[in-house]
């Protein structure tokens, strides 16, 4: 008998938020916003700046390199935000479980 997923209509969506939350880099960025600051908007150089003081060994353009590249088009894919590349303004979104999801990810680890 072939093993049946858990909420099957809902796997696809579950799958793609845990995605997004897997990478500590995305998770400081939704923090950065859902906690740090009053704005729904920052640059690409004030958010660099803060994550490279909050994540061990990383330099300024290590953490600007990986947010333009990897994580900013992620978040933007999957609705959290939008991204400008070329002028490095960012827009938050969100999601309406932030909070609660981050939460509990971190009582995880």
């Amino acid at each position: 008998m072939p093993p049946k997923s858990c909420y099957p209509d809902k796997a696809p969506v579950v799958d793609q938020l845990l995605d997004t939350l897997c990478h500590a880099i995305r998770r400081e960025v939704i923090h950065y916003f859902e906690n740090c600051t009053g704005s729904e908007t920052a640059s690409l150089a004030d958010l660099a700046e803060r994550l490279t003081s909050r994540v061990p060994s990383a330099t300024d353009q290590s953490i600007r390199v990986e947010l333009s590249h990897v994580h900013l088009p992620k978040l933007s894919q999957r609705g959290w935000l939008d991204y400008d590349g070329d002028t490095g303004h960012i827009e938050y979104h969100g999601h309406a479980d932030a909070k609660q999801l981050l939460g509990e990810v971190r009582t995880v680890f």
